[in-house]
């Protein structure tokens, strides 16, 4: 929420509309992130008992069956035009997939295994859900 107030108050040198809404689309999602992270951990009191791949693939299925009528109604009223990302723009998803996120989570486990050794103890490592399979 921090986040899109000082969005928000850098952009009011030149008011217009579309800032204006960005800026509550923004708000909207951060307090609806928020509630969702609420009721899970209401819902859920210890996380090992909450099966992850299927909560993911829930997550997914929702999201596929509820946005995209709301896409496909947004593009044949004329409200929102779709279309396929170009070449070039395929090309940055690519090179941000690769580095962003493999070359990131090598380096990050690279990093783990280095510090914190297997032989050095459990206790060790700084957060236990984040301990690597090492």
């Amino acid at each position: 929420m921090g986040g899109v107030a000082m969005v928000s108050l850098s952009s009011t040198e030149r008011p217009d509309e579309q800032g204006t809404i960005g800026s509550l689309w923004s708000l909207a999602g951060a307090v609806l992130y928020a509630v969702y992270v609420v009721m899970i951990k209401r819902r859920v009191d210890r996380e090992d008992k909450l099966d992850i791949p299927m909560f993911f693939g829930f997550v997914g299925l929702f999201n596929l069956l509820l946005l995209w009528p709301g896409f496909l109604l947004l593009h044949y009223t004329g409200f929102e035009a779709f279309e396929l990302p170009s070449q070039l723009v395929w090309a940055y998803i690519l090179v941000n997939g690769l580095i962003g996120t493999v070359l990131s989570e090598f380096l990050w486990l690279w990093w783990g295994r280095l510090l914190f050794s297997s032989t050095s103890g459990r206790g060790l490592w700084p957060h236990p859900k984040l301990e690597p399979l090492v």
